[in-house]
């Protein structure tokens, strides 16, 4: 569904709350994560933060200002976009968003940036102050999407699958 043709009480909420997800990228492009805590809720005593690159979920403020920090010693340069695609309330006071993410990050003694698009959710908390992220969760495509999505040709395509059915046959439930 584009972006205009939502209902009127998504597009009103999405406009609330993309503002969070611009000021994060442009905290995020310059290490500033004092102000990306910020972005969260006051008192929250537990953040729910997953990073595409972390197999695991972060649940204490000690664990995403460590993660910061050692982004911040690597990070030289990021640049990004999030985009809501869709929002909802989920009370009067509560919110939740699915959006899209496109970045681009140069490392130190890495040659080339590194980049890539993912999709998210994020949870959200009606505070004095407006709206404020509780949880925030990146989630990769799947490989073979980012491969479709470059021009990969068929053979590798057939490859893709291929090693995706290898996998698939060593799972059991």
């Amino acid at each position: 569904m584009a972006q205009t043709d939502l209902p009127k009480e998504s597009a009103a909420l999405i406009e609330e709350l993309q503002p969070l997800f611009d000021n994060w990228v442009r905290f995020f492009s310059v290490n500033d994560f004092k102000s990306v805590r910020s972005l969260w809720a006051p008192g929250l005593d537990a953040p729910y933060y997953v990073a595409e690159e972390h197999d695991v979920l972060m649940s204490t403020w000690d664990e995403v200002e460590h993660y910061w920090s050692e982004t911040a010693k690597i990070n030289t340069d990021f640049q990004g976009r999030i985009q809501i695609v869709n929002a909802k309330h989920v009370s009067d006071d509560q919110a939740m968003a699915h959006f899209e993410l496109a970045w681009k990050m140069s490392l130190v003694g890495w040659e080339r940036p590194i980049g890539g698009t993912n999709r998210g959710m994020a949870g959200f908390s009606k505070t004095d102050d407006g709206w404020r992220f509780h949880s925030y969760m990146e989630a990769p495509k799947a490989p073979i999407t980012y491969l479709r999505d470059n021009g990969a040709s068929d053979e590798t395509m057939l490859a893709i699958r291929a090693l995706y059915m290898d996998i698939a046959a060593g799972l059991s439930f």
